[in-house]
C-alpha cells in the first residue's frame, strides 16, 4: 500500500515545483484525492499543502484525521496563526475549554494565542468569542496551581473516581465547604473549577460567576456542580447524584413513619421497595423520556412519584381517601382488557428511540412488579389505617393503574 502511494505521488509531484511557495495546487489536488474517498494520498497532499504555508491543510490535517494529541494542537495552532477562525476556535478547546485535565489545562497559553492571532488578524471572529476570552482572561488572572504536587499531596490518584466525569468539580465542591483540603480557600476552590467541567457554555458560567462572588465575599465562598451543568450527561450526572440524596432522605422519612405509626415489622419497608421497584420499571419502559437530558427528566420523575408516595401514606392514614364508584369486580375486568389492548399495540408497532424503547416485554415486567406493589401497600395499608378491607384497597390501586394505562396509550398514539 505504502509502495503504490509513493507511486502515485512521484507521478503526481513530478509536474509540481517543490520551491514555490504557492499551496493552491497542492491543496486543491488534496481536496480532489479527499472527495474521491482517497484518504491516505490526499493526507500526503495536505501535509505538503501545510509545508507551505496553507492554513486550510493544516486544519484539514487536524479535523480530517487522526493524530497524537500534540499533533493535533500543533495543526491548530499553526492554522489560527495563518488566519483561520475556526482553528483558533478548536485550539482554544484543546488547550483549554474541553482540556478537562488537573496537569494540562493551560488558559495562559491559551490566551497568549488569541491575543497574538487577533493583533494579526483584527477581523477574524468565531463562536462565542466574547465569552471564550472573558473566561481566558479570569482564568488566566488567577495563581497557577502546582497540579502535579496537589495530587502527590492529597492522593488524588488513588481515589477510585479520579478518571470520572467531574471529579475535579467534586474537589471544588468539597474545597467549598471547607472540606478535605488543608487552609481552603475560594483562591483554591477557583483553581480547581478552572480544570473542571465538561463542555464550554459550562465553563463559562462557573468561572464567571465564581469570580464575580469570591471577589464581593471576604469568606469562602460554596460552589454547587449542578448550578452549572448543560450538557445531557452533566444532567445525568445531577440527576444522580440528587438520588443519592433523596434516598437518604427517603430512608429517614421511613423510619420517622416507623415511628409514627408504631410498626415493628418490614411491612413498610416492604412496601416501600416494592413501591421503588415498580416506579422505576414505569418511568423507563412506559413513560418515553427523551432528549440529551432523558436521565435527568427520567429521574426527576421518579423523584416526583416518590414524593407523592409519601404524601399518599400520611393522607392514607388519616382517611382522605374517596370510594369508587365502580366495583373491584368491574375496575378488574377493565383493567385486564386494557392491558391486552395494550400488549397487543405493543407487540404490532413498539416504540424505539435513541433515549427510550416502550414494547410489550417492557410493559408486561412492568405490570407484574405493579401487581407486587399493590399486594406489599394493601398489607402495609390495611395495617396502618382503619380500612381493613383488602378489596377497597385493591380498588383503589386498580383505578390509579387505569389512569396511568389511559396515559400510556396516548404516548402510544403518538407515535
Amino acid at each position: 500500500m505504502k509502495f503504490t502511494i509513493n507511486v502515485v505521488l512521484l507521478f503526481f509531484l513530478s509536474a509540481f515545483t517543490f520551491g514555490q511557495n504557492d499551496f493552491t495546487v497542492a491543496l486543491e489536488k488534496a481536496n480532489s484525492l479527499y472527495d474521491s474517498k482517497e484518504y491516505e494520498v490526499a493526507k500526503s497532499w495536505y501535509q505538503i499543502a501545510a509545508e507551505k504555508g496553507s492554513a486550510d491543510a493544516n486544519f484539514y490535517l487536524a479535523y480530517r484525521y487522526k493524530n497524537p494529541i500534540e499533533k493535533t494542537k500543533s495543526y491548530y495552532i499553526t492554522a489560527a496563526r495563518l488566519g483561520h477562525a475556526e482553528a483558533l476556535d478548536k485550539a482554544l478547546d484543546l488547550l483549554f475549554f474541553r482540556d478537562r485535565g488537573l496537569v494540562s489545562v493551560d488558559a495562559k497559553l491559551a490566551l497568549e494565542l488569541y491575543k497574538e492571532v487577533k493583533e494579526m488578524y483584527p477581523s477574524i471572529n468565531f463562536y462565542a468569542e466574547d465569552d471564550q476570552v472573558e473566561t481566558l482572561e479570569i482564568a488566566a488572572s488567577i495563581p497557577d496551581l502546582d497540579a502535579k504536587a496537589f495530587i502527590d499531596k492529597y492522593k488524588l490518584s488513588e481515589d477510585e473516581n479520579f478518571e470520572s466525569i467531574y471529579y475535579i468539580w467534586e474537589l471544588a465542591e468539597a474545597a467549598s465547604r471547607g472540606e478535605r483540603f488543608e487552609n481552603s480557600s475560594s483562591e483554591l476552590v477557583m483553581q480547581l473549577i478552572i480544570r473542571g467541567g465538561i463542555v464550554p457554555w459550562e465553563i463559562y458560567g462557573a468561572i464567571q460567576d465564581y469570580y464575580s462572588l469570591m471577589n464581593t465575599s471576604d469568606s469562602l465562598v460554596e460552589f454547587r456542580i449542578c448550578d452549572y451543568v448543560t450538557s445531557g450527561m452533566g444532567l445525568a450526572y445531577c440527576a444522580q447524584k440528587k438520588e443519592v440524596e433523596e434516598q437518604k432522605i427517603a430512608k429517614s422519612k421511613i423510619e420517622q413513619l416507623k415511628v409514627s405509626l408504631g410498626l415493628k415489622n418490614d411491612l413498610l419497608d416492604s412496601a416501600y421497595i416494592a413501591t421503588m421497584r415498580f416506579l422505576d420499571a414505569k418511568v423507563w419502559n412506559e413513560e418515553g423520556h427523551g432528549g440529551s437530558g432523558y436521565r435527568a427528566w427520567g429521574q426527576s420523575s421518579l423523584s416526583d412519584q416518590r414524593d407523592s408516595y409519601f404524601e399518599f401514606l400520611s393522607s392514607a392514614r388519616y382517611g382522605l381517601l374517596q370510594d369508587s364508584v365502580k366495583p373491584l369486580s368491574e375496575n378488574d375486568k377493565q383493567l385486564n382488557v386494557k392491558y391486552k389492548e395494550i400488549r397487543s399495540e405493543l407487540k404490532e408497532n413498539p416504540i424505539y428511540s435513541n433515549w427510550f424503547t416502550i414494547d410489550s416485554d417492557g410493559f408486561r415486567k412492568t405490570q407484574r412488579l405493579w401487581l407486587k406493589f399493590r399486594d406489599a401497600n394493601t398489607a402495609l395499608l390495611i395495617a396502618i389505617t382503619d380500612e381493613t378491607n383488602k378489596d377497597f384497597w385493591y380498588n383503589y390501586f386498580t383505578i390509579e393503574r387505569l389512569e396511568q394505562f389511559e396515559s400510556l396509550q396516548e404516548r402510544i398514539s403518538w407515535e
